[in-house]
């Protein structure tokens, strides 16, 4: 190709994409004027709070104005919250990275809860400070603004506390996980076992509650809303009965009965089994046994050589009832009269598989 053929082809390519590039800056323009972006700069006068704690902007933006309209959670140690200045007519939003501030923009009304829905649930207006803050904190700061603890339960590695206020008539739930309140939602009063005297009557979720015990014959339901797999408010009080008749069964150690074959019955007896293994669990899991005498922990010998656990097993106090073969393994009942222990060891390939207590007849 000639040299003056291929500056032309240059200067074609270089007009056209200058073209395109007017083009798209037109349409750019066009689409801002007929659809304003909200603004996402950097808010005037809150730069300071840049890459500062998290508790340092929840105190310093209230003397400034500003009100906790709301906080969205985020993945790992991450949120969102959303401010209000009455006085601006502004909504700030900052974002949270482990326990520090990493961003303020401004936002649209809406999203401080001014003008639209919010995209996301709020907590208590009271309470919405508490977010993220540490468990030692939303402690002390709960009983100063009348809310006195009713109760708490386990709840994996964390745990859920129920508050109440009777000034306001309201139960508030709190989630604390790795030592930080990760949830504070309002829910019925049932669950902090109170029923609320005003005119305005019990909640939706406390009727379903009491209609679901009248229905379950029981005079208050065992179980807390957050152990449900549902809302309660959202449920009819026949799921919630059999949900409750469940996890009674499970609770208190009675048989499974799912004799109308619903799902609420099946989660209850699982969330029953659940708590009574939580609260239970100071008891040995080696025998069936009662009365005044302790037991043996046996639980080492599992993984060990056959020969070697039986040794074992008579140094402890044992004696060796019998056994059989089934299934490749070796099964051999052993039997403490000392604490009335009866076990089945379970022997596969010349080591112990399986060691779990058995009910003492099989032994006598």
């Amino acid at each position: 190709m000639r040299t003056s053929d291929r500056l032309e082809n240059d200067r074609t390519r270089t007009a056209l994409l200058r073209k395109l590039q007017r083009g798209a800056a037109g349409m750019a323009c066009g689409a801002l004027i007929a659809a304003p972006l909200p603004a996402l700069s950097q808010v005037g006068g809150l730069e300071d709070l840049m890459y500062q704690p998290a508790d340092f902007a929840s105190r310093t933006l209230p003397q400034r104005g500003y009100d906790l309209a709301g906080t969205n959670s985020a993945k790992g140690n991450a949120y969102w919250q959303y401010w209000w200045s009455n006085a601006r007519g502004q909504c700030v939003r900052l974002a949270v990275n482990d326990y520090r501030v990493t961003q303020v923009i401004g936002a649209n009304p809406g999203d401080c809860n001014r003008g639209s829905a919010p995209a996301y649930p709020t907590p208590p207006a009271d309470n919405s400070d508490l977010f993220y803050q540490g468990e030692d904190y939303s402690a002390r700061e709960l009983p100063r603004r009348g809310y006195v603890l009713t109760h708490s339960a386990a709840a994996g590695s964390g745990y859920w506390q129920y508050w109440w206020s009777a000034q306001r008539e309201q139960c508030v739930r709190v989630a604390v996980n790795g030592g930080r309140v990760s949830q504070l939602i309002t829910t019925d009063e049932h669950d902090c076992n109170q029923t609320v005297s005003s005119s305005k009557g019990p909640s939706k979720g406390a009727q379903v509650a009491i209609a679901a015990a009248a229905i379950a014959g029981v005079a208050a339901l065992a179980h807390k809303s957050h152990e449900s797999q549902k809302d309660r408010a959202a449920q009819q009080p026949q799921d919630v009965a059999d949900f409750e008749r469940g996890y009674r069964d499970a609770l208190y150690a009675q048989g499974y009965h799912n004799y109308n074959n619903r799902p609420d019955y099946s989660d209850g007896y699982n969330k029953g089994s659940e708590k009574r293994a939580a609260e239970t669990g100071y008891r040995s899991n080696q025998g069936h046994h009662s009365g005044y005498s302790g037991y043996v922990n046996v639980n080492d010998l599992v993984g060990a050589r056959g020969a070697s656990a039986d040794s074992e097993l008579r140094a402890r106090g044992f004696v060796d009832k019998g056994g059989y073969q089934q299934s490749g393994r070796a099964h051999s009942m052993w039997w403490n009269a000392r604490t009335r222990q009866c076990l089945n060891m379970s022997v596969r390939d010349g080591r112990v598989e399986r060691l779990e207590p058995i009910i003492e007849n099989n032994c006598l």
